[in-house]
């Protein structure tokens, strides 16, 4: 896989990252809790962020977890 590629992956990730706060910013404006959804989602986002990293680590072994999940907006 190329950087290309890569980059291609976290703007997924990110769409997702973004659409969640977007979720949390509502909830903090109109005083109102995350809701348990609100929290599943996120941490289900994370989970698949830290699969897709060690997946991308064993195509290449150079790959930045760091970078990646910044550009994931995690």
């Amino acid at each position: 896989m190329t950087r290309k590629d890569y980059e291609l992956i976290a703007r997924v990730f990110f769409s997702y990252a973004h659409s969640d706060s977007m979720t949390t910013d509502y909830n903090a404006k109109h005083d109102r809790p995350p809701s348990e959804g609100d929290i599943a989602r996120t941490t289900r986002l994370e989970c698949m962020a830290e699969s897709m990293c060690k997946a991308l680590r064993l195509d290449n072994p150079r790959f930045n977890r760091e970078t990646f999940l910044k550009a994931c907006g995690l």
